[in-house]
């Protein structure tokens, strides 16, 4: 009992006293004298107090989260801008418990989970403790398929890793290279053959411009199933390349409507269907055509007739004197 009456007894480094039936934690000054701790303090000191004296159980989980604030104090408090530290505190963590066991990867169906796996930075000692989150994103935003990743913690042993892909919308042709790219144009990945039903876009720009002219066409139906490639013509136009071998030239502007002007012609007279290497949409008002060798040397047997095309896509006209070898005028 102290001079004040107040009973006291010590349990290590700390003492305890009662008054007015309050029971207040202590810890022994240097000097022999006690202090009152503050309020916010006394619950943990009671705490440790019973654990010294082995009045406390503690479960697994709760020797978990202590270990960790123990651990995390250490690392803040001390080694928080040591390497050497950090090596420390992860070592400290995973004995305790907090190695990672396993990582749950959601939304990758490109991407291997090998893939995920080796991109990440697990550390020596494994821990989920000291795991960088931050730098985990980044060195998946790295990957080629990634669009965005989410990652978090789930103590005391997991990893959740959430993964959205970016989605191909067509094949890139440039020069001899293939790749497969997304709808705004930004390259994924070297070309896959499972993807080989994807529109194939030809040439410099064709990928940033791709989206439009596959819309454009998509609008009109007899093109359908039709289209082999979409060339892009010294980046200002495009050529259709058809499945029969023929070639449709669209203008620089407005190739909508020279797409809708296609349309009309094939339903009336079904010139998709004509013996053409070329049909030329670049002139308004006019249709210029280019025929097949063969086709060329059967009608140049037939000295007194030709087969013209015109916008009114009239046959059988009057023989007239063809503008170079391959191509006609109307």
């Amino acid at each position: 009992m102290d001079g004040g009456g107040r009973e006291l007894s010590s349990i290590g480094l700390f003492a305890r006293h009662s008054n007015r039936n309050e029971i207040v934690d202590a810890p022994w000054s240097p000097g022999g004298r006690r202090r009152v701790l503050p309020h916010v303090f006394r619950r943990p000191v009671r705490l440790l107090n019973r654990l010294l004296a082995g009045n406390l159980v503690i479960s697994r989980r709760g020797r978990l989260v202590l270990g960790a604030a123990v651990v995390l104090a250490a690392g803040t408090g001390i080694l928080a801008n040591s390497q050497k530290g950090h090596s420390i505190i992860a070592d400290l963590s995973a004995k305790m418990g907090f190695t990672i066991n396993s990582v749950v990867i959601e939304g990758a169906d490109e991407l291997s989970k090998i893939d995920v796996l080796s991109s990440l930075d697990l550390g020596r000692s494994n821990s989920l403790l000291t795991f960088d989150i931050g730098r985990a994103r980044k060195d998946l935003h790295k990957l080629a398929w990634v669009r965005n990743a989410f990652v978090a913690k789930s103590y005391p042993d997991r990893l959740i890793i959430q993964i959205s892909e970016r989605q191909p919308f067509a094949i890139w042709q440039d020069q001899k290279t293939l790749s497969l790219v997304e709808r705004g144009g930004k390259a994924i990945d070297s070309f896959d053959e499972k993807f080989g039903s994807l529109p194939l876009l030809v040439g410099k720009g064709a990928n940033v411009h791709g989206a439009d002219i596959i819309f454009l066409v998509g609008k009109i139906p007899v093109l359908k199933g039709k289209v082999k490639s979409y060339a892009r013509i010294a980046d200002r136009r495009w050529d259709l390349h058809l499945k029969n071998g023929m070639i449709v030239r669209l203008p620089d502007e407005n190739p909508g409507a020279a797409l809708a002007e296609l349309s009309r012609l094939e339903k009336v007279h079904q010139i998709l269907a004509r013996d053409l290497e070329v049909v030329d949409l670049r002139l308004n008002g006019r249709l210029v055509v280019a025929m097949d060798e063969a086709v060329i040397r059967q009608h140049a047997d037939h000295a007194d007739k030709s087969t013209s095309i015109s916008s009114t896509m009239q046959n059988n006209l009057p023989a007239k004197k063809p503008v170079g070898d391959k191509e006609k005028k109307i």
